[in-house]
């Protein structure tokens, strides 16, 4: 995998639920598809104040939707 070389920009957490993925769908997602859902996900937990270290295990739990 290669190494960051540029900060991520912050998307706007999105209103209404996040959908739960099935592992082939994941499976098709390029790296910086993995690393937006994943950021999305973390900070939509923790913005409905979720623990931030429970919020990272939560947030990679992708069979599972979120609120």
């Amino acid at each position: 995998m290669a190494a960051a070389t540029t900060l991520a920009t912050a998307s706007p957490i999105p209103e209404g639920p996040e959908p739960a993925w099935a592992p082939v769908d994941f499976e098709a997602l390029s790296e910086d598809e993995v690393v937006d859902l994943l950021l999305r996900r973390l900070r939509k937990l923790i913005a409905l104040g979720v623990e931030p270290g429970q919020a990272l295990v939560e947030a990679t739990r992708l069979d599972v939707a979120l609120p």
